[in-house]
C-alpha cells in the first residue's frame, strides 16, 4: 500500500498508511490526579509540511515510546481517524489520528532530511487581540525573551505558574503564563547559559483578555522551543546584537568595533501602586542603583555564587513596600501603541525607615536626577529573577495636564509591588 499524504486522511476508510516525522510530543495528564497519564500525543508531520494531532491511550503509549520520539521519522498504518478537537486545536486540521491496540508505528532506516523538523502557525501580537473571540486553534508564538519570573507557588498544583514576557521585531511586547508542569520546561539554569536573549517559540496556548490587556495562557499541548533554527527567528536574531569571540577579545557587531571594557548595568522592571492602579516602570542604571543602595558588580559577584540567585532574590524584595515618587517619561511609543510601561528619568526618596504600613507623603527634598545614556554593547546578557506581590495599599499621586510627545509623570509615594532584576553584561 502507497503511503498518503496527512491533507488527503479523513474518515472516508478505515485503511491507511502514513509516512510522517514525529514533530512534536507531550503528555497528557488526568486533572484529577496530575501524576496519572491518560495519554501521549503528537504531532505529525509530512514531506509537504501537512500536519495533524494523534493520539496514543496510555494502555498502547508504552509499545510505541521508543519509535514515537521526537525527531523520528516513521511508517504508521492500522488506526483510527477522527474529529479534531472542537476547542483549542493545536494545528489546522479537522481531522486527528487515533492509535488502538493493533496499530502499527514503524522506524524508518533512511531518516530523510526531506522531512521538515518543525512547523508552525505563528501569529502576529496584533492579530492575536483581533482573534481573540476565535478559540478553534491554539496560538503559536516566537519571539525574543526579555523577562521571566521565578515559579510560583499556590495552595495547589494547579496554582502553581511562571509568567514570561517576549518581545517580537517592532518591540512591542506579551505576557505568556505557564501553568504546572509547563512551568518547568524553561528554567533559569537553562536561561543563563546564553549569552545573549534568546528567540523562544511557544505553541498551543490560549488567548485570555484581563484588565484590558491581552495575554497568552499554556494548554496541555504547549511546547516551549530555545534558539531553533528556524526561518522565522531570523528578524529577531538580527534585532539582537550579538557578543561573540574573537582572538579571546569581545566583539560586538552592532559596533563592529573590539569592546574592550565591558560593564555590567542595571536594568530593573517594577510594578508599583497607588490607591487607584498600578503601572509597570523600568529603571536604568544610576537611578536603579540608588533604589537598590548596592553597585551592580556586587549583584554580579553575589550572582556568581552557589546559591546566587536566592541571595539577590533576597536583595530585590527589600524593595518591596518601600515608597518613593517617580518620575516618568511618556513617549511617542507610549502614545500610539498605548504602550503601559513607562521609563523613569527621576526618583525622589521617601524615607525606607518609615514603617511600611502607613501613607507616606512626606517627600524629601534631595532629588535625584540622572540622565538616561545609551550604550550599544551593554544590552546584551539578561538574567531575569523573581517577581513578588505584596497586598495593596493607599497611597496618592499626582499628574500633569495632558502629555506632549515626550513629558512626564510624576506619580508620588508610590509603592513597590514586584520587581524584575535584570543585568546586562
Amino acid at each position: 500500500m502507497a503511503t498518503t499524504s496527512l491533507d488527503q486522511i479523513d474518515r472516508s476508510k478505515k485503511h491507511w498508511k502514513i509516512m510522517v516525522r514525529i514533530s512534536r510530543t507531550w503528555e497528557v495528564f488526568d486533572f484529577e490526579d496530575g501524576d496519572k497519564r491518560i495519554s501521549l500525543d503528537l504531532i505529525l508531520l509530512d514531506t509537504h509540511g501537512n500536519q495533524m494531532h494523534a493520539t496514543v491511550p496510555e494502555e498502547d503509549a508504552l509499545k510505541h515510546e521508543r519509535v514515537l520520539q521526537e525527531g523520528n521519522i516513521c511508517i504508521i498504518t492500522n488506526f483510527n481517524v477522527g474529529s479534531a478537537k472542537f476547542f483549542l486545536r493545536p494545528v489546522n486540521n479537522i481531522h486527528r489520528i487515533f492509535f488502538k491496540w493493533d496499530t502499527v508505528a514503524k522506524l524508518m532506516n533512511d531518516q530523510s532530511n526531506n522531512f521538515p523538523m518543525y512547523m508552525f502557525s505563528f501569529k502576529t501580537f496584533n492579530a492575536i487581540s483581533s482573534g481573540y473571540e476565535e478559540t478553534q486553534n491554539a496560538t503559536d508564538v516566537i519571539g525574543i525573551l526579555i523577562s521571566m519570573s521565578y515559579i510560583k507557588e499556590g495552595t495547589s498544583s494547579v496554582s502553581k505558574r511562571r509568567d514570561i514576557i517576549i518581545q517580537n521585531e517592532r518591540g512591542h511586547q506579551l505576557k505568556i503564563t505557564l501553568w504546572k508542569k509547563k512551568s518547568l520546561k524553561i528554567k533559569e539554569d537553562n536561561i543563563r547559559t546564553f549569552a545573549i536573549a534568546p528567540v523562544v517559540v511557544i505553541t498551543s496556548t490560549s488567548v485570555t483578555f484581563f484588565n484590558g490587556v491581552y495575554a497568552l495562557s499554556s494548554t496541555t499541548a504547549t511546547k516551549v522551543y530555545i534558539d531553533l533554527d528556524i526561518p522565522e527567528a531570523r528578524p529577531l536574531e538580527e534585532i539582537i546584537k550579538k557578543m561573540i569571540r574573537k582572538d579571546n577579545n569581545d566583539w560586538c557587531d552592532g559596533c563592529h568595533t573590539f569592546v574592550t571594557d565591558v560593564k555590567p548595568r542595571y536594568m530593573i522592571r517594577i510594578q508599583v501602586e497607588d490607591s487607584t492602579h498600578s503601572i509597570l516602570l523600568v529603571v536604568f542604571d544610576k537611578l536603579a542603583e540608588k533604589l537598590i543602595l548596592d553597585l551592580v558588580e556586587k549583584l554580579v559577584d553575589m550572582e556568581k555564587q552557589d546559591n546566587g540567585s536566592e541571595l539577590i532574590k533576597e536583595e530585590l524584595k527589600k524593595l518591596i513596600g518601600v515608597s518613593f515618587t517617580f518620575e516618568i517619561k511618556i513617549t511617542p511609543f507610549n502614545l500610539k501603541y498605548k504602550n503601559k510601561s513607562f521609563t523613569v528619568s527621576k526618583i525622589f526618596h521617601i524615607d525606607r525607615d518609615i514603617q511600611i504600613g502607613g501613607i507616606h507623603e512626606n517627600v524629601q527634598k534631595d532629588q535625584i536626577v540622572i540622565d538616561q545614556q545609551d550604550n550599544d554593547c551593554s544590552e546584551e546578557n539578561v538574567l531575569i529573577s523573581k517577581m513578588v506581590t505584596f497586598d495593596k495599599t493607599n497611597t496618592k499621586f499626582d499628574t500633569n495636564d495632558a502629555p506632549n510627545d515626550c513629558s512626564t509623570l510624576t506619580y508620588k509615594s508610590k509603592r513597590i509591588k514586584r520587581t524584575t532584576y535584570k543585568k546586562k553584561n
